[in-house]
């Protein structure tokens, strides 16, 4: 490392020593290899973390809520401040649905396993479900009238196989929804008309702009909004676009792009 120090390889190098030395918990040299790291990736900033928390447990959460919140498994090191997180009693069973949500939505089904497992078993819902669902989620939402929805599982899988099915067919996935959606909350069915709507606009849909209005009354991820304006310009309904780009974050909304497009609209 010393003789090529800088180097692509010398890197690659680092970051591997670095998991090592953080599943052994050899704390003291992994903060000093640690320092000369040039980029980061999420594994190797919980084990620092981790590291810290041997003197201060406050410096934990941080980097464990950061794993806990990206859309993507949980790396490796950041898994102990997880678990120390649910020990804690700082997350809980709502943060796990909401996560098997985004998960959801990013179409990440290969870590809800990992995800699910913070369930108390008694609410966790069968492998056998869940494959169900991933392989087949229009049959699911057929039978789903079937289900108790008074049961979070039961309605948290429902809105999962609805996700699951917009991504390959927004029109089927809408007309189930449609069909279930009056045994559902109202914040409930205004987030999947967000998922539905997201979908619908990717796939250059007319419906797109009114499945957004039925998703006034919850927040949207950046990117729904984003496609929401796209949805809009595609329609020349300018009132809606102007409406979506005064949504986005000041950020995305002083891209030169963005500017334009509210100065037409």
């Amino acid at each position: 490392l010393r003789e090529h120090e800088g180097s692509y390889l010398a890197e690659l190098l680092r970051k591997d020593w670095l998991r090592v030395l953080g599943k052994r918990g050899q704390w003291p040299l992994y903060d000093r290899v640690y320092a000369g790291l040039r980029t980061n990736e999420p594994d190797l900033v919980c084990y620092s973390a981790l590291s810290r928390a041997q003197a201060d447990p406050a410096d934990a959460p941080p980097a464990a809520l950061s794993a806990w919140e990206a859309a993507s498994e949980i790396p490796e090191g950041c898994k102990p401040l997880v678990d120390a997180l649910f020990n804690a009693g700082k997350l809980r069973t709502d943060d796990v649905w909401q996560r098997v949500r985004l998960l959801g939505a990013a179409g990440r089904g290969a870590a809800l396993p990992q995800t699910l497992a913070y369930l108390p078993e008694r609410e966790r819902p069968t492998d056998k479900q869940i494959d169900r669902i991933e392989r087949d989620p229009a049959a699911f939402l057929k039978r789903a009238h079937k289900l108790d929805m008074r049961k979070r599982l039961n309605r948290e899988l429902t809105i999962y196989a609805t996700q699951r099915l917009a991504r390959r067919d927004p029109i089927q996935a809408a007309d189930d929804w449609t069909a279930l959606r009056g045994r559902f909350d109202g914040r409930d069915d205004a987030y999947v008309w967000g998922q539905l709507a997201f979908h619908a606009a990717l796939d250059h849909l007319p419906e797109a702009l009114s499945w957004y209005e039925r998703a006034d009354a919850v927040a949207l991820a950046d990117e729904q909004v984003e496609w929401q304006a796209r949805a809009a310009l595609r329609a020349r309904d300018w009132a809606a676009l102007l409406g979506a780009v005064e949504r986005l974050p000041k950020a995305l909304r002083d891209e030169s792009v963005w500017v334009y497009w509210r100065g037409r609209a």
